[in-house]
């Protein structure tokens, strides 16, 4: 065979693989985002915070970048805090921690976040990551997207350095109204001018075939009595219209009592897992 012969072999050859390595298909690197929410309260805290009546409501964005094998290589975390407390107030930290519903557990990814004053004791904050990239922080992201019922965030302040609220992180969010009259109690209830507006808000999160797996939930009313009026409990209940039913989840009041009778009631807290 001459040189000729086996050099156009060669390239018929070469023609082939090329062909080949032409239909295998392309594993790349992939970005992905996810979403979390959380609802902070001081009576979530461990132990429970009492006399400040302050909460607030929490975003998070995790932009998580995979290998071609699907392991997370790098991220970051924005965090987008809605705070409320009584008065001036003075921020000294942002976390995510790992823990369940009442387990405190060490600082697995922090906002950066080192000192923020606010003098209205109202406002926001937002604060994304430096990259993270060391095995923890590569772990806390992973723990995050499959089991995100297990961490918590919390906000310190200096006379709370521990934790002054938190709250469990959830993915899922429904939002339900009602209006409580005293007409509508069994037996109703008659000469009483009073009426409270109601918006619950529920976050959840869900395991793979869709069974809530935790969740938060949010009292929010404005309450309008004739007079003075001291409230002893705020509840959900199980019940048909014109029926009465068992207390479900309660929101914690126990005694609030209001010299004007106009007023407004918003507490927090996490369900157990």
């Amino acid at each position: 065979m001459n040189k000729t012969v086996k050099l156009g072999m060669y390239c018929v050859v070469a023609l082939l693989l090329l062909g080949l390595v032409g239909t295998l298909p392309v594993l790349a690197q992939s970005t992905e985002a996810h979403y979390f929410k959380a609802k902070l309260s001081t009576d979530n805290e461990n132990p429970v915070i009492t006399g400040l009546d302050a909460y607030a409501s929490a975003r998070f964005k995790a932009i998580v970048n995979r290998d071609s094998g699907g392991a997370i290589t790098s991220g970051t975390v924005t965090f987008d805090v809605g705070y409320q407390f009584p008065g001036a107030v003075t921020l000294v930290g942002m976390h995510i921690h790992s823990g369940g519903l009442g387990e405190n557990g060490p600082v697995v990814i922090s906002s950066g976040l080192t000192s923020v004053d606010s003098s209205t004791g109202s406002g926001s904050l937002s604060n994304t990551t430096e990259n993270l990239t060391t095995q923890a922080q590569l772990q806390a992201l992973d723990g995050l997207i499959k089991t995100p019922q297990l961490y918590y965030v919390n906000l310190h302040t200096p006379e709370h350095p521990a934790g002054v609220m938190r709250g469990q992180i959830t993915t899922e969010t429904f939002y339900f109204k009602a209006t409580m009259l005293p007409e509508n109690e069994v037996p109703a209830i008659s000469g009483l001018s009073a009426e409270a507006p109601v918006l619950v808000t529920l976050d959840v999160t869900r395991d793979d075939s869709g069974n809530i797996t935790s969740g938060a939930v949010v009292f929010d009313a404005q309450y309008r009595f004739p007079g003075a009026v001291t409230i002893v409990g705020f509840h959900i209940h199980s019940g048909q219209p014109g029926q009465n039913g068992p207390v479900v989840i309660s929101s914690g009041v126990e005694s609030i009592s209001d010299s004007t009778g106009i007023g407004k009631i918003v507490k927090v807290l996490s369900l157990p897992t």
